[in-house]
């Protein structure tokens, strides 16, 4: 396979309001948002996405698509496959990572950002205070509610939910 046919494995749920890539961590997959799905249905259009060699999606032999700019150009591959000119980024463990790189590098295409599960991950850190300064990005840091995390889909549905509906509405908006 090449990188013109080994992408990301995604699934987009139908939803009311601008597309959110949902990314899980390490030794995850799209199973990790089962709970979070519907609710997060009310406030956009869920796109879950596999990581490199997890769940459904292929795992490359070129290691530089295991790097942080290989996983913003599938970001980006997959935001522009959508048709949308800004998207929600929803991260947990290293997934949050993830879409905080991809967040740096393309500023005008996120509306805000949720992360879970990143705050015991001091190796993500690093990228939060950088991130923090971009103009007219937000951030929600909110526990998790996951599989390996289930404690409570119900508050973190909610929390998620309520930061969503009082932001940004996926309008346009310069930085």
């Amino acid at each position: 396979m090449s990188a013109d046919t080994e992408k990301l494995h995604t699934v987009v749920h139908d939803g009311n309001g601008p597309p959110a890539l949902i990314v899980h961590g390490a030794l995850g997959s799209r199973s990790y948002w089962n709970d979070n799905v519907a609710a997060l249905a009310e406030v956009c259009q869920p796109v879950v996405i596999e990581l490199w060699g997890h769940g459904r999606s292929p795992s490359p032999a070129d290691t530089n698509r295991y790097r942080p700019s290989g996983y913003v150009a599938e970001f980006e591959r997959i935001r522009c496959e959508l048709g949308t000119s800004q998207v929600w980024v929803i991260g947990q463990s290293m997934g949050a990572a993830w879409v905080l790189h991809y967040v740096l590098a393309n500023p005008e295409r996120v509306i805000d950002a949720v992360l879970t599960n990143d705050t015991e991950e001091g190796r993500f850190q690093r990228l939060l205070p950088t991130v923090r300064l971009i103009p007219g990005v937000e951030i929600a840091d909110v526990p998790a509610s996951h599989a390996v995390n289930a404690q409570d889909p119900a508050g973190w549905n909610s929390a998620t939910t309520s930061f969503m509906r009082h932001h940004r509405s996926g309008t346009s908006r310069t930085h």
